[in-house]
């Protein structure tokens, strides 16, 4: 399997974060992993370091939901209006424990997301990657 350019990981929680980057790189599935802990630093990192140009956007975005600051379906907006026209080239995966009846229905409203409960495992991993990257196996 041919790895993914860049993976973006938003979670407000440090242990996350680094259980879900030590999970892609065992695999070596990710040329970068990036690390942001809350949709505000995800947003400012997105117009500033990428340029707010989509084809140096991360190809994925496995993204939490309940985060101070910005949570997640704040930065799903603020996502949106940075990108709207190349959407369909940047995979966002809801990576959240939720479960909510209303958060579902605020993602349905906000668009089609893939929605995988935590936590993130090798074949919850293997599963996104094939779901979303098959032409690169």
């Amino acid at each position: 399997m041919r790895k993914i350019k860049k993976v973006l990981l938003i979670d407000d929680d440090n242990i996350t974060n680094y259980l879900n980057n030590s999970i892609i790189s065992n695999l070596e599935m990710a040329e970068e992993v990036i690390m942001k802990m809350n949709g505000a630093e995800a947003i400012n990192y997105l117009r500033k370091d990428c340029k707010a140009t989509v084809n140096n956007f991360p190809n994925l975005i496995l993204l939490d939901l309940k985060m101070p600051v910005m949570d997640g379906f704040e930065f799903l907006q603020e996502f949106e209006k940075l990108c709207n026209k190349d959407r369909h080239k940047i995979h966002v995966v809801i990576l959240t424990t939720s479960r909510d009846a209303e958060d579902l229905i605020k993602l349905i409203n906000l668009g089609n997301y893939y929605f995988v409960n935590k936590p993130l495992t090798t074949e919850k991993f293997l599963d996104i990657h094939h779901r979303y990257f098959r032409e690169y196996e």
